[in-house]
């Protein structure tokens, strides 16, 4: 299960951001969570609530997670296009001349984008 070590690292953020800003309770996480990240949203936000906040001071805090969709670009002629609809990373070519030569923009990376706290 990739999520649970996700959301244990994603933790060791938290824990760094709440020490610097001298938070005693985290009342809000929000995550992005790439459409290629090969991370099923639902299943982390069980592993961080059920495994991980479990007896923090995040342990009540309110998850939001936004799906950030991915952002392609042919390396080849330069075109951009987005959203695959696909879950998961396919074989992917350029959608005008076909190359292979691919470069994924966004689209792949979970990050912590804000946490809210007393």
């Amino acid at each position: 299960m990739h999520e649970l070590g996700m959301a244990k690292g994603l933790w060791e953020s938290i824990k760094v951001a709440t020490e610097k800003n001298k938070l005693s309770k985290v009342t809000k996480i929000k995550l992005a969570v790439g459409q290629f990240s090969g991370i099923d949203p639902h299943f982390l936000e069980h592993s961080l609530k059920d495994h991980v906040l479990t007896g923090t001071i995040a342990a009540t805090a309110v998850i939001e997670i936004f799906v950030d969709p991915v952002k392609l670009r042919c390396k080849s002629c330069g075109k951009v296009w987005g959203d695959t609809g696909k879950a998961v990373m396919p074989v992917v070519s350029c959608t005008a001349c076909k190359s292979y030569d691919i470069e994924i923009m966004s689209g792949k990376d979970v990050v912590v984008t804000s946490i809210e706290g007393v």
